[in-house]
């Protein structure tokens, strides 16, 4: 799959199709909307491409300050290039293109630089300074090149909209079940396994630890999986600050940055600097300060028991 970075890159010289928007998390309406995009382009010997950016307009102006990413741009490489993606470009989105028009936007970017021939958009899809594009405006504007536009409806689940806000929200109160039904799959993050304190070793639980963006939401104990060198590993994860391992070496947890600590069940391998993808199944309990080294350590037992219960009760299969 051909990955553009615009405005770094050259443009796209095979004519295309053509879908915009964020499409963080890559969820069902996301998917929805992208296996449309691949019918046309087979249809039309068209290139399937996806266009998203980098940061996120809600980023870039700091308006939501609880908003935080779903996927990183890795995760949603791979992604579409799973589902059959041709193209991927990422807009690096600046003051130059914040301050586009809708029609510059349409002629620089879709038209000279992905030669659009097919628009399909969401149905909640606005672009332009200010967000003052819509579909009445694009439409008018693909008139005038002979571009086809088309718009596509809300996919909804259960009467409810499927969207990246809805499952953000489902993961900061620990619906990881409900999160993983609109997403099509677990709720993932990705990353090295660094060198840590050792803690866990010394009290029976060695992990594997991996530094977790400050935008996350998640915190707590959690049963995951975790896909290993092609291996999927079942084990029981925390991810927060850590308080009460920061306050047995002397740091202040309320400045230490966030990590992801795993501990996996019957496995002992030094993966150090290995790229690894955790799956989130089940939220166990929220993060705790404990005041000794043996109430951790027994917390950490019944931890690990509530993640093998997990395992071996029917919801592991759902």
């Amino acid at each position: 799959m051909q990955l553009i970075r615009y405005p770094h890159n050259q443009s796209l010289s095979e004519s295309s199709v053509i879908t915009i928007g964020n499409f963080d998390g890559v969820h069902l309406g996301h998917q929805s909307l992208i296996q449309q995009v691949i019918q046309v382009a087979e249809k039309e010997k068209l290139v399937a491409t996806v266009v998203t950016m980098r940061p996120y307009p809600e980023q870039y102006f700091g308006k939501n300050k609880g908003f935080f990413r779903l996927t990183s741009v890795k995760q949603q490489y791979q992604l579409f290039k799973k589902a059959g993606i041709q193209c991927m470009c990422v807009l690096n989105f600046n003051a130059d293109v914040a301050e586009m028009s809708p029609e510059a936007f349409f002629d620089r970017i879709l038209v000279a630089g992905l030669a659009a021939k097919h628009i399909i958009i969401g149905d909640d899809f606005r672009f332009g300074r200010n967000r003052v594009g819509d579909f009445h405006l694009l439409s008018q504007l693909a008139q005038q090149h002979g571009i086809a536009v088309q718009r596509m409806p809300s996919f909804l689940l259960d009467n409810v909209r499927v969207s990246s806000t809805v499952i953000r929200r489902q993961l900061e109160i620990g619906e990881l079940a409900r999160a993983q039904r609109y997403l099509g799959r677990p709720y993932a993050l990705e990353g090295r396994v660094l060198h840590g304190k050792k803690l866990g070793r010394t009290l029976g639980y060695p992990t594997l630890n991996i530094a977790v963006n400050e935008d996350v939401c998640l915190r707590g104990i959690f049963v995951v999986s975790v896909v290993l060198g092609g291996e999927l590993h079942k084990g029981v994860a925390s991810v927060g600050v850590n308080p009460s391992v920061a306050k047995t070496l002397g740091i202040r947890y309320e400045l230490s940055s966030a990590i992801l600590e795993i501990h996996l069940f019957d496995f002992d391998r030094e993966v150090y600097g290995q790229r690894v993808q955790v799956l989130f199944h089940k939220k166990i309990r929220n993060e705790v300060k404990f005041d000794t080294l043996a109430a951790l350590e027994t917390a950490m037992a019944a931890d690990a028991l509530a993640a093998q219960r997990y395992y071996d009760s029917d919801d592991s299969e759902s």
